[in-house]
């Protein structure tokens, strides 16, 4: 079974900056293979209202004991001056590599990490007042290597109901899983529903959170998901990304 990870963001005005396609940092990573099942109770978001020390902010604990990759989303507030100096990792993983396709916002990515229960991600700010969304997730089967994927398309206004990215990818063959994530920082974000078949979705539904859902594919497709959100006050940016 192949995979396709997609991954679709939902961020507010308080991003900022939207380029065409960002920056991809990436090198060739292990393990994995076979079919593409996500570890239980590891995908979840959080976002967080101020510092859990200093200033750094800590993701709550996971078991990702048979994970084969991790998946590590952030985005965060820009307008108070700060910005993040740093991403840290309770297992010492170092990431196989990060997409940038917005100027708040990455997606790290772990090939073949080292995991087990109570694993964290620490997100270490320059200030107290960067305020991040953190979605993770963690699949075994998967190698956690990057293929193609598309820029934010769409800058919505306040108070819009649905998220697509601008235009739709084909990944190469060997990428086909799909990971949704949307990550919330107005008023009122609360996922209603995603197409194109995506399930396992997680969602806390709180003001400034996010959501995860997934999709396997056997066999590379065109895919451009639709996120529909009960959305009371953030702008929405989309973007998907392809991995195996």
């Amino acid at each position: 079974m192949r995979i396709l990870l997609a991954v679709v963001l939902c961020a507010s005005a308080w991003a900022q900056g939207v380029p065409s396609i960002g920056t991809v940092n990436s090198v060739s990573g292990g393990g994995g293979g076979g079919t593409p099942t996500l570890i239980s109770g590891t995908a979840q978001c959080q976002s967080f209202s101020g510092p859990t020390s200093g200033n750094d902010y800590t993701t709550t604990a996971i078991n990702d004991t048979g994970g084969t990759a991790d998946f590590l989303w952030v985005a965060y507030y820009a307008g108070g001056g700060g910005s993040i100096s740093s991403i840290t990792d309770s297992n010492s993983n170092t990431e196989a590599g990060h997409l940038t396709p917005y100027g708040n916002w990455t997606l790290h990515y772990y090939s073949a990490p080292t995991v087990g229960s109570g694993h964290t991600w620490t997100v270490h700010g320059t200030s107290a007042y960067i305020y991040p969304v953190v979605c993770t997730e963690s699949w075994s089967g998967v190698t956690g290597v990057f293929n193609t994927g598309t820029d934010f398309g769409q800058a919505l206004g306040y108070g819009t109901s649905t998220c697509q990215p601008s235009s739709a990818i084909t990944p190469s063959a060997g990428y086909p899983l799909i990971l949704f994530g949307m990550l919330g920082f107005g008023s009122g974000d609360t996922f209603t529903s995603i197409n194109e078949g995506f399930g396992n979705p997680d969602n806390p539904g709180s003001d400034g959170s996010g959501m995860v859902a997934s999709l396997v594919q056997g066999s590379p497709a065109s895919v451009q998901p639709i996120a529909t959100v009960s959305n009371t006050g953030a702008v929405l940016n989309c973007s998907i990304a392809a991995f195996k």
